[in-house]
């Protein structure tokens, strides 16, 4: 619990300080060699730096679907463990997304 609410009331600026430092942006060099499927999930209450991420890595993994876990933030794992354990298991047996993911945009 400690650690959700922590993480959900990050303050914007340092949030931005924390992502500046940990991953100034771009993908991987050879992550475009992955051919297999790929489902890139961002929660909806994150900082918008993650989802500009996506056009990224839609370059990098045309094959990647993109969702979105409305009202979540970044640790919506922990947030909603239900959800995050049926979506792995969706896309590990079906090879989809969860119904209650949102392509982004939506």
């Amino acid at each position: 619990e400690l650690f959700t609410e922590h993480g959900t009331h990050l303050r914007a600026d340092n949030m931005r300080a924390i992502m500046d430092e940990v991953d100034p942006g771009g993908v991987p060099d050879k992550l475009g060699n992955y051919k297999g499927p790929v489902l890139v999930i961002a929660g909806s209450k994150e900082p918008k730096l993650v989802a500009k991420s996506f056009p990224a890595l839609a370059r990098a993994l045309p094959q990647a679907e993109f969702r979105t876990a409305v009202g979540m933030h970044h640790q919506w794992n922990i947030e909603d463990p239900i959800l995050f354990n049926a979506t792995v298991r969706a896309w590990i047996e079906k090879h989809t997304a969860h119904p209650r993911l949102q392509e982004p945009g939506q």
